[in-house]
């Protein structure tokens, strides 16, 4: 009975220590996960002063913007000036959007003419194969044509039923 008294009251201590770290141990990891939402949630508002000191700047810059700088930039002053081939060309800011739209419709222009090209050269070879195929048949059925009927009986050439229809007299 000695045992029993001693042992009871350490096993309950052992099972007590037990459920304690078992419990302080869920609520350490839910304790980390907590920390690492911490330090998410700090570095998005990190980023998001640095965003807001941005713009801030940026709205100061365009505060410091004149109506004097705003008109000239509207007015189409501002100058481009492009330099090769030992040609110099000045253009205003309106004269680009012109420049732009020409150099586009040269490209369309000479893709076009490329894929025209490209599709007339199949087209006239498959046409010119036609011809010489057209040709040789003539040539046989002109050979056919000038052989007399016993010519024709001799080398055994027998009258398309095509044409037999069509020379077939009409009662």
């Amino acid at each position: 009975m000695r045992y029993s008294n001693f042992l009871t009251p350490i096993l309950l201590l052992v099972l007590s220590v037990a459920l304690f770290f078992g419990f302080v141990k869920k609520q350490y990891a839910k304790t980390g996960e907590l920390k690492g939402e911490i330090v998410v949630y700090e570095d998005a508002l990190r980023k998001a002063e640095l965003l807001n000191a941005k713009r801030d700047a940026l709205e100061k810059k365009r505060s410091e913007i004149g109506l004097a700088n705003v008109s000239e930039l509207l007015s189409g002053n501002d100058k481009l000036e492009v330099e090769g081939f030992g040609v110099r060309a000045r253009f205003r800011g309106h004269d680009v959007v012109f420049l732009m739209l020409i150099i586009l419709l040269f490209a369309v222009t000479v893709f076009l003419g490329y894929e025209h090209d490209t599709r007339s050269e199949k087209r006239i070879e498959s046409i010119i194969a036609a011809q010489e195929r057209l040709v040789e048949e003539v040539s046989a059925l002109t050979f056919v044509m000038t052989l007399s009927p016993d010519e024709r009986t001799k080398l055994n050439i027998a009258m398309p039923d095509s044409l037999r229809k069509k020379l077939k007299p009409v009662d």
